[in-house]
């Protein structure tokens, strides 16, 4: 019998581990932004009706919230699809940790700061979105995204086969 390191994950169950990842930390962030609506008195499907702004364009009010979802869920998956892909080659856990949430703010910083300024269509996520709270939320998602696919940047692991 002899050790021989073999690969842990595959690029097809990376892949899916994305999507999946992407999802979950789609829906921790979308629970907290609809939690924070509700709590400031707004409908709880107001986060969905700004995010159909992307297609819709404003005012957010009368977003159509399955189309705010539709969008939001699609996002995730990218936004999940390239985290991994730029993890790829970081096996640690902490870093990947790390990676997640500066990846987590710098979403934050392109959508709400840079892309809401110059896009007349996102102007929403720059003049109706509490920024500070949203920043966590973009944090929270990139942390969630991270903890879920630090098992799977592991690469190496020792396999034993019988000769």
């Amino acid at each position: 019998m002899s050790a021989e390191a073999v690969p842990v994950t595959s690029m097809p169950v990376r892949m899916a581990m994305s999507v999946a990842g992407g999802l979950i930390a789609g829906v921790a962030f979308i629970a907290l932004n609809s939690w924070f609506a509700t709590s400031t008195g707004m409908d709880p499907f107001a986060p969905f009706k700004m995010i159909a702004t992307l297609a819709q364009g404003p005012p957010p009010e009368s977003g159509t919230v399955w189309i705010g979802m539709a969008i939001h869920l699609v996002l995730s998956i990218l936004f999940g699809i390239l985290f991994a892909a730029i993890t790829q080659g970081w096996a640690g856990g902490r870093t990947v940790a790390a990676l997640g949430l500066l990846y987590g703010g710098v979403l934050y910083v392109i959508n709400f700061q840079v892309l809401s300024r110059f896009v007349e269509y996102w102007s929403a996520f720059h003049t109706s979105a509490n920024q500070p709270f949203e920043l966590a939320a973009h944090l929270v998602f990139g942390a969630v995204l991270a903890l879920f696919l630090i098992p799977f940047g592991r690469y190496l692991q020792p396999r034993t086969n019988a000769e």
